[in-house]
């Protein structure tokens, strides 16, 4: 009996190959674009999954409120996870820190690299998250204040061999970090990456040393850690969410943040100067931004305190200049103070002409080795570093883009079946009309109408529906464009043009047919 079946559907797939074919690739790139979309959907719910106690772990936020305003930083102070080990002896806390105001310098031997991925933790960072290690015990391996883990990858960029615990890597010349374990290579589906893991006990010693105030790293004000928690078996992460805001009002002053390693290079000042060389640490440029958020008219000559009460940071305000997006434009223009201060500075902002940019280039690496011989040339441009800013945008670009194309050729196949399969229909009354005069065009007019008006119908029911999720992708900037009616009409036209092209092939040949071979159609 099933090979029956068999047989008749081979023998109407070769009577009707036209459908076949249509309704067989329509039905083919239906389910390659389901299965595509289902694997996006699993890898992203993959993310952190391998992590014994996934379930468990949380990222503390830090949330602050100025003049009413709610900020939200990832960022955490320093001392939040001891306090909160004190506070909470059940939990197990770890925290992540990075330099911010630079690069830090890796060497060894001839090789020297500037690592963006190299972050101090504690040694608590095993009991939270489960790396694997191909050397080293995860148990003691950051117990020494100048232990080192790194990765796979980053174990052979440096030695060419993996086996490389007890090896030493120097920081900035003058750090001498022992390696005492290497790790498996991070996974694609982690939302923290690194090459390097020291030991946190080493960072009073780093900080001072590349410019950092030791009250800094024991303050509540600076905010540069990346603080994760683990709760135990059962313990519902609402309880400690309920305790967190007397935890804060227990340990947190009053504070007001403003980001300070900026360069006036392209500001437009609208009050008072910029920086000279004279100046000193402590002078300040504020946004138009903050001068508005601080109440000040006149903010020239004003002292300014920045900090969490104590007056290392206190400074006078010079100049003010005009506002400018320093993040993406998801976020509005923030206060900001921009301090001078020669010992920060870890980065150079440098205008090449736009003719000879390879030349630029050679004549600044030139003049660097006459400073810095030991220290690697390397650079940026300005405009990789704001891509970078919209990273999500143009992952969502490069998952749309393919898709709304197959989408409409999807369509378009679907399109050119139903054309093909009603043309097919009215082949006699195509014949009638024609014998009884009727013009190519007239019969063409008549066969696409049917079709526009499905497309009509269409565009009716996807335009509130697309306006709806254009409006709410949008509503995640605070800088954006409106859209439209023009939009959709010019979006709608374009469909009535890809309809009209789809099915002018049938209806045409069907309008040009002989009347007498039409009549005789069965």
């Amino acid at each position: 009996m099933l090979k029956n079946y068999f047989k008749i559907a081979l023998r109407n797939l070769k009577r009707h190959r036209g459908y076949a074919f249509f309704n067989i690739t329509g039905l083919a790139i239906g389910i390659a674009c389901c299965l595509l979309l289902l694997l996006y959907v699993r890898d992203e719910l993959s993310y952190d999954r391998f992590h014994e106690k996934a379930d468990h772990i949380y990222r503390l936020i830090e949330v602050g409120t100025f003049n009413e305003i709610k900020e939200t930083s990832a960022g955490i102070p320093f001392p939040v996870a001891p306090a909160l080990r004190n506070e909470f002896p059940e939990i197990t806390t770890t925290r992540f820190f990075r330099m911010q105001s630079q690069v830090p310098l890796v060497s060894h031997d001839e090789k020297r690299f500037y690592e963006e991925r190299f972050f101090w933790t504690d040694s608590s960072v095993f009991d939270v998250f489960s790396f694997a290690f191909l050397q080293g015990d995860p148990s003691t391996a950051l117990d020494d204040p100048y232990a080192l883990l790194i990765t796979e990858a980053t174990a052979k960029k440096y030695f060419g061999t993996s086996d490389v615990v007890g090896r030493i890597l120097t920081l900035e010349g003058k750090h001498a970090y022992t390696i005492t374990g290497v790790l498996e290579n991070l996974p694609h589906n982690v939302h923290f990456t690194f090459d390097f893991l020291a030991s946190f006990e080493s960072l009073n010693q780093v900080l001072p040393s590349v410019g950092v105030p030791e009250d800094w790293f024991t303050g509540w004000y600076w905010n540069p850690c990346i603080t994760y928690v683990r709760l135990p078996d059962e313990y519902d992460a609402r309880r400690l969410e309920d305790q967190l805001p007397a935890f804060v009002n227990k340990y947190y002053p009053d504070w007001f943040k403003a980001d300070i390693d900026y360069y006036t290079m392209g500001l437009v000042l609208v009050a008072g100067r910029g920086f000279s060389a004279a100046d000193t640490a402590d002078t300040y440029l504020l946004n138009e931004t903050a001068a508005e958020r601080l109440g000040w008219t006149d903010p020239i000559g004003k002292r300014l305190g920045i900090g969490d009460g104590k007056d290392d940071l206190d400074g006078r305000v010079i100049g003010v200049v005009s506002d400018f997006n320093f993040a993406s434009l998801r976020q509005r223009v923030e206060p900001l103070v921009i301090r001078f201060d020669p010992g920060l500075f870890s980065h150079m902002l440098v205008r090449v002409k736009s003719n000879d940019v390879p030349g630029g280039l050679a004549a600044l690496e030139a003049v660097w080795k006459q400073f810095e011989p030991q220290r690697p040339f390397e650079f940026t441009f300005l405009d990789q570093s704001l891509r970078g800013l919209y990273t999500n945008e143009h992952t969502l670009k490069t998952i749309l883009l393919p898709f709304a194309f197959i989408a409409i050729f999807v369509a378009c196949l679907g399109l050119f079946g139903l054309a093909a399969f009603t043309t097919e229909q009215r082949t006699k009354e195509v014949g009638i009309r024609k014998v009884f005069g009727a013009s190519v065009a007239s019969v063409v007019a008549l066969l696409s109408k049917d079709f526009l008006k499905l497309v009509g119908t269409a565009f009716i029911i996807a335009t509130p529906m697309a306006y709806f999720a254009i409006q709410q992708w949008l509503d995640g900037f605070a800088y954006r464009i409106e859209i439209g009616a023009g939009t959709f009409l010019l979006a709608g036209a374009f469909a009535l043009l890809i309809a009209l092209g789809t099915v002018s092939y049938r209806t045409v040949k069907a309008a040009l047919e002989n009347p007498i071979k039409s009549l005789r159609y069965e």
